[in-house]
């Protein structure tokens, strides 16, 4: 540069990075070649050093591009001055760094959703282990409002304990679904049939000025996933864009096959290459901001008044994508609406459905020995208290090393074992099961929990699925897997 800062030599190479010969660049200002979208802080520093003729070095802007993308530029120049001291211009260099940048902002968005993984794992273990202390407390009072009920007939007290219990236990099922640790019975699920037989429901649920849409493709892949759990996900994405559409608007829900490659930037840190279907639920509303973007799958985080929501809606969904094997994302803009997808893995085969209506009336026993293995003693007296009333002869214990005397004592005569699956003293439930059906070898077991951290160890055992009972539970509930797993 001269000695008015104006360009009077490039190399040829300039030409290759930016798409203009050198001569271009001739009489021309470092100023006249600045992107629309540069720095005006950074430029105004550096255009003060030039000024003030002090040397510059690794100063890195962004070129427009003639005929080829915008390029990064990293550049140092030193001030040449002639024997008496007099300024003549500047001669320098600059490296086309454009890769590195690149390389540099995608390592950046790596590390910011790493940390937010972080952060929500971190969530989700404080908040499902609040779900597990309070399922017990939930289990206690919706169990003993049973019996109070047997001993006092239909109270409008106790119906109103009973309404305020469910919706507590609601409420812990969606932390324990944010924390990936709710039960969950995954089987393969036709999308087609599970959408189409919600639609109405959304449409009555969502009002009139809500227009739903699906668009579900011929050969769209079966999921593995709880088709219950599916559902309430999708309703509540669906109640969420409502809420985002008050003057109404259009909710539309596309399912789409993908396949997912190492590399890709939909794979989360816990998931595997593979084939997944994607369900899209997509809004027309008032959408979300950065911020709100990135704090909107937190547990209790909601942009809504007091006493319209609980923050718990999108964390549910979040949770249960995870458990399942999958990912959720929110894609939002502000006055453009919002998007959530939902990744999902493929399933080999799809199933039917095989469920079937139990009647709600407790079902009797016949003077079977039940042994009941349960820490929480409020818990452990609630069930007892229970089954006793259902004719079964009940044992209790608080601890596994208990339990085997009890079963010991019995001398097999034991013909149940209702066991909680976390443990106090290094033993968990399914392990002392195991050690106990090894003993006793026509010993039946029954599991209980509310916390699904430890479920992975039971998958040897046999008949697991069939045998679990999520705390909170009625008493009807306790008493149909008891008597079906005695007649098994």
């Amino acid at each position: 540069m001269d000695v008015n800062l104006r360009y009077t030599y490039m190399s040829e190479n300039v030409e290759r990075i930016v798409g203009v010969a050198p001569e271009w660049h001739y009489g021309k200002t470092r100023e006249q070649l600045l992107d629309e979208n540069y720095d005006r802080d950074e430029w105004a520093d550096h255009l003060k050093t030039l000024q003030e003729h002090k040397p510059f070095r690794n100063f890195e802007y962004r070129r427009v591009g003639h005929g080829v993308e915008p390029r990064w530029l990293r550049a140092s120049g030193l001030p040449l001055f002639d024997d008496d001291g007099n300024f003549m211009g500047y001669r320098g260099s600059a490296s086309d760094i454009t890769f590195q940048k690149r390389a540099e902002e995608q390592l950046r968005a790596s590390e910011e959703r790493l940390s937010q993984t972080h952060k929500m794992e971190a969530v989700g273990q404080l908040t499902g282990g609040v779900a597990h202390d309070f399922n017990n407390l939930m289990a206690v009072i919706m169990g003993n409002t049973e019996l109070l009920r047997d001993a006092i007939g239909d109270s409008t007290l106790l119906a109103t304990i009973e309404r305020a219990v469910d919706r507590g236990a609601e409420l812990t099922q969606r932390l324990l679904a944010f924390s990936r640790q709710q039960s969950l019975q995954p089987r393969a699920v036709d999308l087609d049939d599970l959408i189409s037989g919600l639609l109405d429901l959304f449409q009555r649920t969502l009002g009139e000025p809500v227009s739903v849409q699906a668009n579900i493709p011929p050969g769209v892949w079966p999921v593995l996933a709880d088709p219950g759990q599916l559902e309430n996900a999708l309703l509540n994405l669906s109640i969420n864009a409502r809420d985002a559409m008050p003057e109404g608007g259009i909710l539309t829900i596309d399912c789409v096959n993908v396949e997912l490659q190492n590399g890709d930037d939909r794979i989360s840190d816990e998931m595997v290459p593979g084939q997944y279907v994607q369900i899209s639920v997509r809004d027309t509303g008032a959408g979300m901001s950065d911020d709100v973007m990135e704090r909107a799958f937190e547990p209790f985080f909601t942009t809504k008044d007091v006493g319209e929501g609980s923050g718990l809606g999108l964390s549910m969904v979040y949770g249960f994508a995870r458990q399942s094997g999958g990912d959720a994302v929110i894609d939002s803009e502000p006055g453009k609406g919002s998007q959530v997808r939902i990744l999902l893995p493929r399933a080999n085969v799809t199933t039917v459905s095989d469920e079937t209506a139990h009647n709600d009336e407790p079902e009797q026993g016949a003077g079977e020995v039940i042994l009941i293995l349960e820490d929480e003693p409020d818990v452990r007296e609630y069930i007892v208290a229970a089954l006793e009333k259902l004719d079964y002869r009940v044992l209790r214990a608080a601890e596994a090393a208990g339990a085997m005397r009890a079963l010991e004592h019995e001398n097999g005569a034991v013909d149940l074992l209702l066991t909680d699956v976390v443990l106090p003293g290094g033993v968990s439930g399914p392990e002392f099961a195991d050690n106990a059906m090894r003993r006793f070898p026509k010993l039946k077991v029954v599991f209980m929990s509310g916390y699904a951290s430890e479920l992975h160890i039971t998958d040897k055992l046999p008949g697991f699925d069939e045998a679990l009972l999520t705390k909170p539970f009625k008493r009807a509930e306790l008493a149909r897997i008891i008597r079906e797993t005695l007649s098994a």
